[in-house]
């Protein structure tokens, strides 16, 4: 019998997709703001700051939940191998 990929893990992948996709549709709506701002105010330092800050954050959430998704997997996986054989 295969092993069912856990639902959990799923969601998790999906999740992160969705902050990943999120985060970009975000950015490419409040970064040229802030560009803008930028150079009106001559301060490009504030806005290559806020460009990273927010790639940062975007990606170090999605890596997180997309790792939470296959440690749960691998988790799962380690369960289903030490169960007793089905005779």
């Amino acid at each position: 019998m295969k092993k069912p990929i856990n639902k959990i893990a799923v969601l998790l992948w999906v999740l992160a997709a969705a902050v990943l996709v999120g985060g970009m549709t975000v950015m490419s709506i409040e970064l040229p703001r802030a560009w803008g701002i930028a150079r009106e105010a001559s301060e490009f330092g504030t806005a290559v700051e806020v460009t990273l800050s927010s790639i940062k954050v975007t990606v170090v959430n999605a890596a997180f939940l997309f790792a939470a998704g296959y440690l749960i997997e691998l988790l799962d996986q380690i369960r289903w191998n030490t169960r007793p054989p089905q005779g």
